[in-house]
């Protein structure tokens, strides 16, 4: 049954700044950003001057089924039900409310039913212009509605809600296991960092640590044997910024990475690249990648900021951005322990410690800052031991790391199959 006889569509509030407005109400009012996909975001409520006669047209009521106009094209008809969680809330243009007759319409049906299986109706009517996706409301009242007797959808509301609830908390479940492995994963290098991981291997091996000054890092004293150089007494070459061209999504210029290519401890290419809409970097160029490089993240939020990555793709097929540095180790036990200690706490801080911008700009770290890091050195030996350590530890945790985001991904493929079931009339 189309949507538009079984409730009332109508369109909401057309801001006019430029118009001046008789005996004026300020009202909260809800943006295509407030009503996402099976729920509300409410966190941040803009309000909107209109006349106080018209108040009572825009106004939402408990039970009204809200719907976005577009955007993005996977944004049209997005949308949930409006439960009066805010008193005297209106709505924007670019947000439809419809108030379904509650004789024979449950509200969280029509919209469990609009936001998957209205999904295809809504990308074949809609109408795309150079940027923007939109439906009209003719086209939305004429959205095929399945109306069985509204026992029935009440029925199948309570059970999709109660299967969903089941689905959300093993999700909830499977996501604070990820928060711990990343706990852990930064346990691991720490330890790697300060000693600690490699303390069984020394006393196994007590000819490898020559006698030696006790140095501290950060305050935290290092075992004998090893040194505390700063991070430019350690490396071959660098620290270099990258590209600084302004990189576009097309032109047929080189591959450049972009700065999540690095957020994870490793490189990560797929879907982390781009042209740049410029003629093609010299080959000859520093901002070239070569197997092997580390990529150092010199800009981004005070979390991220100095994520470390070595690059082992072929040499000239990727340049690094301004928003890197690039530095240089011979040797590879030296290498993997430098990019470790990147990705370690004891670094992060640092680099947190030291970093400008701060006061509403992106944070950055400079090739001084770094050059001056100090950095705990241990033995050549033990280098290859905390390296063979550490990789065995975030190799198992990559893997666990993989199987929770399978398991993630099959709970929504769950959600999804509930809504399947409850529409064609399959679930108990």
């Amino acid at each position: 049954m189309p949507l538009g006889e079984i409730a009332d569509v109508k369109g909401g509030i057309t801001l006019n700044k430029a118009r001046e407005v008789e005996d004026p109400i300020e009202v909260p009012h809800l943006r295509v950003a407030n009503v996402q996909r099976g729920h509300l975001d409410l966190s941040e409520i803009k309000r909107v001057v209109i006349e106080r006669s018209r108040r009572d047209d825009y106004m939402l009521q408990p039970g009204d089924i809200l719907f976005n106009e577009g955007g993005d094209r996977d944004k049209l008809g997005r949308g949930w039900v409006w439960n009066g969680e805010i008193p005297g809330c209106c709505h924007q243009n670019h947000v439809f409310r419809a108030r379904p007759d509650t004789d024979r319409v449950d509200s969280k049906f029509v919209s469990y039913w609009a936001n998957e299986f209205g999904r295809a109706y809504f990308e074949r009517e809609g109408k795309q212009t150079t940027n923007l996706a939109s439906i009209n409301r003719a086209k939305l009242c004429a959205l095929p509605v399945p109306l069985p007797p509204l026992p029935e959808q009440r029925r199948i509301v309570a059970r999709i809600e109660e299967l969903f609830s089941r689905l959300d908390s093993g999700v909830a479940a499977l996501r604070h296991a990820k928060a711990q492995l990343q706990r852990y994963r930064q346990s691991v290098l720490a330890a790697a960092v300060t000693g600690q991981l490699t303390q069984a291997w020394r006393e196994q091996h007590p000819d490898t640590a020559p006698q030696a000054e006790q140095f501290d890092l950060f305050g935290t004293p290092l075992p004998e044997g090893w040194a505390c150089p700063k991070f430019i007494e350690v490396i071959s070459e660098g620290p270099r910024n990258g590209f600084s061209p302004q990189c576009g999504s097309s032109g047929n210029g080189s591959n450049v990475l972009k700065l999540s290519a690095t957020s994870s401890c490793r490189m990560l290419l797929n879907d982390n690249t781009v042209k740049i809409s410029i003629e093609p970097v010299d080959p000859d160029s520093h901002a070239w990648l070569q197997p092997n490089d580390v990529l150092i993240q010199r800009a981004n939020s005070l979390e991220l900021l100095g994520s470390t990555a070595i690059y082992e793709g072929p040499e000239n097929r990727y340049v690094y951005p301004d928003l890197m540095m690039r530095i240089r180790v011979a040797e590879p036990a030296t290498r993997k322990l430098l990019a470790i200690y990147l990705n370690s706490l004891p670094a992060r801080n640092y680099f947190q410690r030291n970093a400008t911008g701060v006061a509403g700009n992106m944070p950055k770290i400079n090739g001084a800052t770094l050059k001056a890091l100090p950095v705990p050195f241990p033995p050549l030996a033990e280098q290859h031991q905390i390296v063979a350590e550490v990789e065995a530890r975030t190799t198992a945790i990559d893997h666990l790391e993989a199987e929770l985001d399978r398991q993630i991904t099959r709970s929504n493929r769950l959600r999804q199959s509930v809504l399947a079931a409850g529409f064609s009339g399959r679930l108990c």
